[in-house]
This record gives structure tokens, C-alpha cells and sequence, in this order.
């Protein structure tokens, strides 16, 4: 395989998978979908839409709702539908662009790149029909730093995006001119970057959870246990930090009875508040497992793995924890 088909498989991968995590709120989604308002709007929907094709707001909200029940090539079909109907609108073609993004995933090579050229397309659309929508800026600017050159990438155009998101929010702009230089492995200067923010605005979560990230990638682990203590010193209601110091221990194998404590907190703060959490109930719980499993406590660990799965069934890395101790299990008997 040549350096370059390698660079652009890698591309693909990377910028694919952070277009679909970005914004996306497994927690609330999933509590979402358990609401009862939820399911009877869904239906309300659907009559409506199946009455008339021409409204482009009810295939937009239809899309919605099958990017959150993961049902992507009908996303894509209900967001081409109301971008045609409505093709002067920044949301739906933002929208068509993330349902693309999520589509390319599940595709052979060859569809993956034709896919993120649509991605790219649909995102330029978006900014151009309205150059306040800061999101599409920002998926933008993750393509033109990923993306190898023959496909469209430029660091002149992703600072060019950071410089415009800035205009319009600060700390967003700062936020993406870090994100940049954390994509070329420049840690150095995204630590300026973030310090920099922090100063300015020393109340915004996301800053230190991505300083904490930049330490974390220069393998400076305490400093990034620091920065997130720091936060929950600040806002300690703000639950997600908790749950990135678990990560964090969980990820390195520091601080591991820090870690136990944070998740546990994560959890009982969600179980107040899931909509709130960035993070769902069987993610806290494995991040739990790992720690234990660490630790040596290889029953706690069995137990927590089975907990992620009683509140998700479907969540595969507990899956795949849960046969590896089974499968060492005899191992550790002889």
C-alpha cells in the first residue's frame, strides 16, 4: 500500500468517526427515546408526512429522528427530500452532510470517499446559504485539517474556518484553533491555545476538558488530573468532568481510587439528570469494570461489565470485557 493511499484511508477513518460523535449526546438520546412524547410525536409525524410529501419541515424533523435511532440511509433519504424542497436552508443541508458522514461508516472504501466529498459539499452549502452556522464551520474545518490535499484539505482553510468561528463566539473560535493544532499533534501550541482561553473565560467546561486532552496526548497525566479537578473545583455540579477523570484513569491506570469515586459520582448525578450526561450509564459502568480489572478485582470487574449491560444490551465493549475474563477465567483457576 503506497504512503498515500495509506494517509487518505486514515483520513477517512478519523474525520468519519469525529463527524459522527460530534454533537451527538448518547445519554440524552437515549433517554429520549424512552420518553413517551417522543414516540407519539414520531407517529404524529409520520401521518403527517405520509399526507403530504411537500412539507420539507416534517422530513427534516423525521431525519432527526432517524439519526437518533441510528436508522442513517433513511436519514439521508428524509434530509435530501426536505434540502430539495427547501434547498435555500444552512440546517438541512448541514443536517444531509452529517447523515452522510454516518452513512460513509458503514461503507466499502470506494463509497467512504465518494460519501466524505458529499459531506464536504453539503457542509461548504450550509455556510454558504448562512455564514453563522458555526456547526457546519466547524465540521468544515475538522475536513480541510484531515483531509490529504488531493482531496480538498488545507490548513489555510481550516485556520481560515477557526478565524471565522472566532468573529462570531470566541471561545468557539479558540476551542476549533486548538482542535487544529491537536490533529497535527502540535501539542505545544494547543496548550498555549487553551491556557490562553482559560484566561479569558475561565468558566467554560469544554476549555479545560480539551486542555486536559492536550496533557493527556503529551503524556502529562498529572497535569491533566489537575485541570480537571480544577473544573470540578469551579462547577462542581458539572457532571460530565467526573466522568472524564474517570476516563482518564481508567485510560492511563493513575489515580485508579479517584477514578472509582468520579464515575460513581457520574452515576448518581445521572441517574438525577440523564439528560444532561454526555456520557451514557453502560459507558460509565465499563470505564468502572477497566478500573476494577486493573485493580486485579476480577469478580468486581465481572459485576460492573454485567451492570453496563443490564442498562444497555447492545453495548459491545462490555461485551467483549465480559468473554475476555470469561475466556481467562480457567487460566487463572490452574
Amino acid at each position: 500500500m503506497s504512503n498515500q493511499k495509506f494517509i487518505f484511508l486514515i483520513f477517512l477513518y478519523i474525520f468519519l468517526n469525529n463527524l459522527i460523535g460530534y454533537g451527538q449526546n448518547a445519554s440524552s438520546q437515549n433517554y429520549f427515546l424512552k420518553d413517551e412524547n417522543y414516540q407519539a410525536s414520531k407517529s404524529q409525524l409520520l401521518k403527517l408526512y405520509n399526507e403530504d410529501k411537500a412539507d420539507h419541515q416534517t422530513a427534516y424533523y423525521l431525519g432527526r429522528i432517524a439519526m437518533i435511532e441510528k436508522a442513517y440511509d433513511q436519514a439521508v433519504e428524509y434530509f435530501q427530500h426536505a434540502s430539495e424542497l427547501q434547498q435555500q436552508n444552512s440546517k438541512y443541508h448541514f443536517w444531509l452532510g452529517r447523515a452522510y458522514g454516518v452513512q460513509a461508516m458503514k461503507a466499502n472504501i470506494f463509497k467512504k470517499a465518494i460519501l466524505a466529498g458529499r459531506v464536504k459539499a453539503e457542509m461548504e452549502k450550509a455556510v454558504e446559504l448562512d455564514p453563522e452556522n458555526i456547526e457546519a464551520r466547524k465540521n468544515l474545518l475538522q475536513f480541510y485539517a484531515m483531509a490529504p490535499g488531493v482531496m480538498g484539505g488545507s490548513e489555510e482553510k481550516a485556520l481560515a474556518q477557526a478565524d471565522e468561528i472566532k468573529k462570531r463566539n470566541e471561545v468557539e473560535g479558540i476551542l476549533a484553533l486548538g482542535q487544529i493544532y491537536l490533529m497535527k499533534k502540535n501539542y505545544a501550541e494547543a496548550e498555549k491555545v487553551y491556557l490562553e482561553g482559560l484566561q479569558k473565560n475561565n468558566q467554560y467546561e469544554q476549555l479545560y476538558g480539551m486542555l486536559a486532552l492536550t496533557y493527556h496526548r503529551k503524556n502529562e497525566i498529572p497535569k491533566a488530573f489537575e485541570t480537571l479537578e480544577k473544573l470540578i473545583a469551579i462547577k462542581p455540579d458539572y457532571m460530565n468532568s467526573y466522568a472524564q477523570i474517570g476516563l482518564l484513569s481508567a485510560s492511563t491506570g493513575q489515580q485508579l481510587e479517584l477514578g472509582i469515586t468520579c464515575l460513581n459520582k457520574y452515576l448518581s448525578l445521572y441517574a438525577k439528570n440523564p439528560e444532561q450526561g454526555q456520557y451514557s450509564k453502560a459507558w460509565a459502568y465499563h470505564q468502572l469494570g477497566i478500573i476494577y480489572e486493573e485493580q486485579g478485582q476480577k469478580d468486581q470487574a465481572k459485576e460492573t461489565y454485567q451492570l453496563a449491560l443490564e442498562s444497555d444490551s447492545d453495548y459491545k465493549p462490555a461485551k467483549k470485557a465480559l468473554e475476555r475474563i470469561k475466556k481467562n477465567a480457567p487460566n487463572q483457576q490452574k
